[in-house]
């Protein structure tokens, strides 16, 4: 059954509210880029922060991986709507995952889980974040504002305020830096890597996931063997569950 409920604004409300430039894209930092501390300390955090990829057998009882999926597909139309940045929705699942790891809840509870790690990483990505009204207005009204507000305590509670997990952009804003022209991948990247992260593949099906992303490589580009060479680079740092 699907635990999900969804309000979507009209096209009028869409026009008239979004702005012509929400942001200014940023540059590439070499006190960042161009630092291997950084690409260290990043290895080490996603080693740290990683989530448990059985937590519906080992922590959950009244969820089912078919729940989060439908709570992760409604928080990409939501990013999407919202305009968020791209590595706002994965930032988010990896939220999601890591909560879920920790903390058993009921199955009407995993939409504001959803809309609240969303909240959250828009506030850690994007130049101008959602506030909590938006988000409970996302669900039909059936999560209120102050449902919102104090799941956020919680769910930064359990993370012990350790929100900013790396994602696969982290590591591929480091390979960009170092090779520009790898910024003409970025589209199909994202595109890839957000597909993945709204299916529910074990970790042990890597070599199934890397067929899979070569397929989905084929549609973008004629270069497969380069792009599929640093899509497996990559691999490991989508945050996958």
């Amino acid at each position: 059954p699907n635990v999900i409920s969804r309000k979507r604004p009209s096209t009028v409300d869409l026009r008239l509210n979004t702005a012509q430039h929400p942001s200014v894209p940023s540059c590439h930092d070499r006190s960042i880029h161009f630092d291997e501390r950084v690409l260290e300390n990043l290895l080490i955090a996603e080693e740290n922060l990683k989530s448990n990829h059985l937590y519906f057998t080992a922590v959950q009882e009244h969820i089912e991986p078919i729940h989060r999926e439908q709570a992760v597909e409604w928080i990409y139309d939501v990013a999407k709507e919202e305009k968020c940045d791209a590595d706002v929705f994965p930032l988010a699942v990896s939220l999601i995952d890591r909560f879920l790891s920790l903390q058993n809840i009921f199955r009407q509870d995993i939409q504001v889980l959803a809309g609240v790690c969303l909240f959250i990483a828009s506030k850690v990505k994007a130049p101008q974040p959602m506030n909590a009204a938006r988000v409970a207005y996302y669900t039909a009204d059936s999560v209120k504002v102050h449902d919102v507000l104090s799941w956020e305590l919680l769910v930064l509670a359990h993370l012990n305020w350790e929100i900013t997990s790396p994602t696969g952009f982290d590591f591929f804003d480091h390979l960009s830096a170092r090779l520009p022209s790898l910024q003409t991948l970025r589209p199909a990247f994202t595109s890839i890597l957000h597909r993945i992260q709204r299916c529910r593949l074990p970790l042990e099906k890597k070599g199934a996931l890397l067929h899979k992303i070569c397929n989905m490589s084929r549609s973008h580009t004629s270069r497969l063997p380069f792009r599929f060479r640093l899509i497996c680079k990559l691999l490991p740092r989508c945050s996958l569950p």
